[in-house]
C-alpha cells in the first residue's frame, strides 16, 4: 500500500462476482477469454475508473496473460451453482475422441 501511494498508484479490491462479470464482459466485448487473474485485473480497472483514480484521457494498459480454459468454472461464479457437466445444454456435446468426430461436430 505504501509503495502504491508513494508512486501515485492505487490498490483496488474486487469481489468474486465482479471478477466473474469482468471475465464474461471481456470475452463478450473483446473476444478475449481470460482466466481469473485477468478478470481481477479488468474488475480492478473498472473499480479504479468508478472511484476516479483512472480519469478520462488516462492511458491504461491491462495485461491479460492467462487463458480462461485454465479456470473454466470461474466465469460462471455468481450465476450458476452446478459445475460444468459434459452434454449439459450450453456446453459442447460429448463426442468420441477422434478427429473425424470433432470435424463432424464442427461442421454440424
Amino acid at each position: 500500500m505504501e509503495l502504491a501511494r508513494a508512486t501515485g498508484g492505487s490498490v483496488e479490491a474486487v469481489t468474486d462476482e465482479q471478477t466473474a462479470a469482468a471475465i464474461r464482459a471481456t470475452a463478450t466485448l473483446e473476444g478475449i477469454y481470460t482466466e481469473t487473474a485477468g478478470g481481477v485485473t479488468i474488475a480492478a480497472v473498472e473499480a479504479a475508473r468508478r472511484r476516479g483514480t483512472i480519469r478520462d484521457g488516462d492511458e491504461v494498459v491491462a495485461l491479460l496473460t492467462g487463458n480462461g480454459l485454465k479456470t473454466p468454472d470461474a466465469v460462471r461464479f455468481g450465476i450458476e451453482t452446478r459445475p460444468a457437466e459434459p452434454g449439459r445444454p450450453g456446453l459442447a456435446p460429448v463426442i468420441p475422441a477422434r478427429f473425424s468426430a470433432f470435424e463432424g461436430w464442427l461442421s454440424a
